[in-house]
């Protein structure tokens, strides 16, 4: 195991414990039990978060498709994606982005490496996005959340670094994905692109703030917007299903930031968390049934036997 699986286990671990102690110290199953019933009183109140929660995948949809300058099928966008979503959420690991590809190559006329490829720019997309929202965050709770500036250079330093380094050790990888992303996002593609993806994690945000409207005082919708984006990040560290304690344990802890104490904040995450798994159960039973795979089929795909040699090369 190499120093950087290393540091990623331990940061894991840390993670663990620190849900374990909120479980131990935070979690009254009355508090539990009274939320989920008064929770699951407002089937209509769910149905608009499932709906704003919707709306955020189907932007990543049409940003893919804008991706391949449409000519993909935004239902082959969506299969992938939902795909993807399922089995995140059933497996430990996120493998879901590999049968993403696979489902979108096997469905349009486009290479698996065009695929693979198209998944990597838009996942780094998503973490562009992601650090933008919690950046800004971060400045707009600056009273709360004391962050020296040099922080924020340190992270521009190694962005930079990691690019030069990678054009340096694979500098015809560095071209050719380098042309397929200036294709891609030539003129107002791009814009269209970004600001999709970047609105679709805005809206995703809709969840925790739909679940504290429901239980708790409604939080500042800058502030789930901001909670939700530092959470995901933090889904980095997964190693559950769906990334069960590692979500828990940061969205409890950011929500202290908004003033909201542990046993509520817990409660929340607990609660945001599970609507996200019942929806991506819900969507992922749904494209099973229009688009059916088999195990064996996804598990060859996982491990990559489904890409052809020529194509590796993403």
């Amino acid at each position: 195991m190499n120093v950087i699986k290393l540091g990623k286990w331990f940061i894991r671990f840390v993670i663990f414990l620190v849900f374990i102690y909120l479980v131990l110290t935070a979690f009254e199953w009355t508090t539990f039990i009274r939320i989920g019933l008064e929770l699951f009183r407002t089937p209509i109140s769910i149905m608009v978060i499932f709906l704003a929660y919707y709306l955020s995948f189907l932007l990543k949809a049409y940003a893919w498709k804008l991706y391949f300058r449409g000519n993909i099928s935004l239902t082959s966008s969506l299969y992938g994606i939902f795909y993807s979503l399922f089995i995140n959420h059933l497996l430990p690991l996120k493998v879901g982005d590999v049968v993403r590809a696979m489902v979108l190559s096997n469905r349009e006329t486009i290479t698996t490496e065009q695929s693979f490829h198209s998944v990597v720019v838009l996942r780094m997309l998503d973490i562009i996005c992601l650090a933008m929202i919690a950046g800004l965050g971060m400045l707009y709770y600056q009273p709360v959340v004391s962050i020296p500036f040099y922080f924020y250079f340190i992270l521009l330093l190694f962005g930079v670094g990691s690019v030069i380094l990678v054009r340096f050790l694979f500098p015809h990888f560095f071209k050719r994905n380098v042309k397929l992303l200036m294709h891609a996002f030539s003129n107002l593609n791009g814009l269209v692109i970004f600001s999709f993806v970047l609105l679709s994690w805005i809206l995703e945000g809709a969840v925790l703030f739909g679940v504290a409207m429901i239980v708790f005082e409604p939080l500042p919708a800058i502030g789930a917007i901001w909670v939700n984006s530092v959470t995901i990040i933090g889904q980095t560290f997964q190693f559950t299903p769906g990334g069960i304690t590692t979500y828990e344990a940061i969205m409890t802890y950011m929500l202290t930031f908004l003033q909201i104490d542990a046993k509520e904040g817990l409660m929340l995450a607990l609660y945001s968390h599970a609507l996200k798994f019942m929806f991506s159960y819900l969507v992922g039973l749904y494209v099973y049934f229009r688009y059916p795979l088999t195990m064996a089929q996804m598990k060859k795909w996982v491990q990559l036997k489904g890409v052809k040699k020529n194509e590796k090369r993403i």
